[in-house]
């Protein structure tokens, strides 16, 4: 049993033992002096001593007696405390909550809900888990320690009470995503703008990607955050558990991190996807978005899966032919497949499906020592008794309740740091296009525009074979606009950009018309005006300024070496 479980329940712990104690001694104690007795008269004699009323004396009484008279009372008045204790721990709770600032708020049902603010617990974070019906019962006694309250409406005095003028971040999640987006309604209502005079983001977790998708295509989060579009602190976000875990862990193990490509000449990067689901499309599409390299390839996905029922209709909605290389095969081909490729992810739910996987790969000289990387919802994989081959497990759900991956201040700061110079390098700023607006005013598909660009930074950098170090370390700072990889780099950036297009739904056309998605920059790197390719070579060449904004700069890992 775990310390939290005793210290829940020492009260009655202490009258369990009173109550054996008291039996024994009492048995002793009749039959020493032959008293005749009835289960009632026992029952009655142990009943007296947590009123601490016993008739008999200390110096004829044997000693479990002896300790059960003292522990009766102390027993009782231990319980009667923590019953006052508990009836009034919501007041003692709130009046705790007073004394937070920059905290977290976790509001909703949804099943990540309780592990996320316990993550937060174990970082030392503040935060709140509040739900519509109270706390959460739970057998896991390590809760206990969450405070844990009760809203099951977003209205004044019930902000006011969980201290949310105070916090720095209000998730809210429940298992339904309808439920999240009318709370956050609700919730916009009930907020005093006026006492909103710091950064306050209000995050909107999804459970289901696509349907956040659609939501957004559909200008619902729009119109649900159209009451504070223009407010300066107050922000409405929106995400998801599974995308947000899944592009961590691709941004970790991304192709180039086992194969770098730093040669314009270098081959077509490739890897393996064995598995079709839910979690292998997130996959593909984080694949999509950020790996675009020096050498202008399209990466190639060999997709081996049992069935790939839908796989065209999800190709076709997210427009990937234009971004990917991808081609499928039935899982039976890998103990033959003969392709060298950087990495192989698994995304197979079926644990005897992956085990004949990895049996393949066992038996295939080429993919045996590929690292391998396991995307899994089970918290026990059988992935994790593979030992003859390289393997790394990525547990989706606990990735997904980390509030670094949730929440990436790191990039967020990034983010904000390439739009504003953006917008410090144009020579007229046109307040009405989307993406010319400050930071605060951008609509969170914009943000997330600039997100991705942060988070592709580090693979431009990395195909330089350059890396980040510290502004204040004591080594030369890598030119990058002397670099004959620059243009390169320009056209990947360019690359980059269409590729989140395509993603979102956007097509080429020669008239721009936002209301159809239709963009006349959807075109190769080669036919855009010298003008809009600037853009992406001021991209570029601004990276050293970006970096530095953050404390960083770039070296050259060879010559730092040398160094």
């Amino acid at each position: 049993m775990s310390r939290s479980f005793f210290r829940k329940n020492f009260s009655y712990l202490l009258i369990g033992l009173s109550v054996i104690l008291a039996i024994i001694g009492y048995s002793i104690y009749f039959k020493r002096y032959n008293i005749p007795y009835t289960i009632s008269d026992l029952a009655y004699a142990i009943l007296r001593l947590f009123t601490i009323d016993g008739s008999f004396e200390s110096t004829v009484v044997n000693l479990p007696l002896n300790i059960a008279r003292f522990l009766a009372p102390v027993s009782l008045a231990t319980a009667i405390i923590q019953g006052f204790l508990r009836l009034f721990s919501s007041k003692l709770k709130q009046r705790k909550m007073k004394s937070f600032r920059e905290h977290i708020i976790v509001c909703g049902d949804a099943s990540n809900n309780l592990q996320l603010v316990r993550n937060l617990t174990q970082r030392g974070k503040q935060n709140v888990l509040l739900n519509a019906k109270g706390p959460v019962n739970t057998e896991d006694t390590e809760h206990e320690e969450l405070l844990q309250l009760k809203m099951e409406h977003p209205g004044a005095a019930a902000l006011e009470s969980i201290g949310f003028y105070k916090s720095r971040y209000f998730i809210v999640s429940y298992e339904n995503d309808t439920r999240s987006l009318l709370f956050v309604k609700e919730l916009i209502h009930a907020i005093d703008l006026q006492k909103v005079v710091k950064p306050l983001d209000v995050i909107i977790l999804f459970n289901n990607p696509e349907w956040m998708e659609y939501s957004a295509d559909l200008e619902i989060m729009e119109q649900v955050r159209d009451n504070v579009i223009n407010h300066r602190h107050l922000t409405i976000r929106y995400l998801n558990y599974k995308d947000a875990a899944i592009r961590k862990i691709m941004i970790s193990h991304a192709p180039d991190v086992y194969k770098p490509v730093t040669a314009m000449s270098d081959p077509q990067q490739q890897v393996c996807l064995v598995g079709y689901n839910e979690i292998s499309e997130r996959l593909i599409i984080n694949l999509a978005l950020h790996s675009h390299y020096i050498n202008h390839l399209k990466l190639r996905i060999y997709l081996f899966a049992d069935s790939t029922e839908g796989f065209k209709q999800f190709e076709a909605r997210y427009q990937l032919r234009n971004m990917l290389e991808i081609n499928s095969f039935p899982l039976e081909d890998l103990q033959d497949f003969d392709q060298a490729v950087a990495a192989i992810y698994l995304a197979e739910r079926d644990e005897t499906t992956l085990l004949k996987a990895f049996s393949a790969f066992q038996m295939n000289y080429i993919l045996r020592p590929v690292p391998k990387i396991v995307l899994t919802d089970n918290p026990y994989p059988v992935a994790s008794l593979i030992k003859k081959m390289p393997v790394v497990i990525e547990n989706i759900s606990e990735q997904a309740t980390v509030f670094e991956h949730i929440i990436d201040e790191s990039i967020d700061r990034f983010a904000e740091i390439i739009h504003n110079d953006y917008l410090k390098k144009l020579d007229s700023i046109d307040d009405t296009l989307p993406t010319q607006r400050s930071w605060h005013l951008l609509s969170d598909e914009v943000r997330n525009r600039n997100r991705i660009q942060a988070d592709h930074i580090k693979i431009k950098i990395r195909s330089l074979g350059c890396i980040m170090v510290p502004e204040n370390e004591p080594v030369t700072i890598y030119d990058l606009s002397t670099d004959e990889r620059f243009e390169a780099l320009s056209k990947t950036e360019h690359e980059r950009w269409n590729a989140y297009m395509y993603y979102k739904g956007w097509k080429p056309g020669p008239v721009r018309n936002d209301a159809r998605k239709i963009h006349t920059d959807l075109i190769p790197y080669e036919e855009l005006s010298k003008i809009k390719k600037d853009y992406d070579r001021n991209t570029i060449r601004n990276i050293p300024d970006l970096v530095k904004e953050l404390g960083y700069k770039i070296i050259h890992q060879t010559k730092s070496s040398q160094n």
